[in-house]
């Protein structure tokens, strides 16, 4: 896995963002896109987006590893792709005043489930999902909300990174949440073909709620080494039915491999 991850961050001749968290975990979320405006808020678009690749080549020149990473609250204006915002408290944060330690809804969703798989739904304290897996996006364009960003951005976007996710770090991961909901459709996306996986057709979609469903992948029904599930975006709208769902599988997965 490591090989493989510092493959990735080496060759990264087209500076791609490659994500956050953990490189040796055996979660991969991918996600729709970060919500950042790059036009009022480009100082957090050039932290998360823009200097992605080069802060993970310092990362391995220098031999970093997470629990070297300090408190964002302590170290604030430096940031690492390793552990971001290190020491955020595990509540939504408060837009009006944004000084509460909180974090963004996405990350809260995260956090939830993470807790639900690893930590007996107990609910953490603080924000300290990235130590049990690594995150990504479709799509590296961004904008404050889903719908302002560019149309001709999103798709080009897409189109590279699904190139990028067939490279074998992001293949070797053994479960892939692809929380990325309607624009597998919107994409013409073909997860079986992406991931190299079948549609659990005896399953079939699973609808948890009325908005919130899952379809699981396997690299082999039978004997399954590799699960891929594909599900609603985790920001806006997310069940607690759906949380536990997932959560049910992933742990049962984990307990296989």
């Amino acid at each position: 896995m490591e090989n493989y991850f510092n493959d990735l961050v080496l060759n990264n001749d087209n500076n791609f963002y490659l994500g956050t968290g953990n490189p040796s975990s055996k979660i991969l979320i991918i996600g729709k896109e970060s919500a950042i405006d790059k036009i009022s808020n480009y100082e957090q678009y050039e932290r998360e987006i823009l200097n992605n690749a080069l802060d993970w080549k310092k990362n391995i020149e220098d031999n970093i590893h997470q629990d070297s990473v300090t408190s964002w609250f302590i170290d604030y204006p430096l940031y690492n792709p390793l552990y971001p915002y290190k020491g955020q408290l595990n509540k939504i944060e408060n837009k009006r005043t944004g000084n509460n330690g909180g974090t963004s809804r996405t990350f809260y969703n995260y956090q939830k489930l993470l807790d639900k798989i690893y930590n007996e739904n107990r609910k953490s304290s603080n924000i300290n999902f990235h130590e049990k897996c690594f995150i990504t996006e479709l799509n590296s364009s961004t904008a404050k909300y889903s719908h302002l960003v560019n149309t001709i951005d999103r798709k080009d976007s897409i189109n590279n990174r699904q190139e990028l996710l067939t490279h074998p770090f992001y293949q070797s991961f053994p479960i892939v949440l692809f929380a990325v909901g309607n624009y597998v459709r919107d994409f013409n996306i073909d997860i079986q073909k992406l991931f190299n996986v079948k549609f659990d057709a005896e399953t079939g979609t699973l609808p948890i709620t009325k908005t919130n469903y899952i379809n699981l992948h396997y690299d082999d029904i039978t004997n399954p080494s590799r699960l891929v599930i594909h599900t609603n975006q985790l920001s806006i709208n997310i069940s607690d039915l759906l949380l536990n769902e997932l959560s049910q599988y992933i742990r049962k997965h984990l307990e296989l491999i």
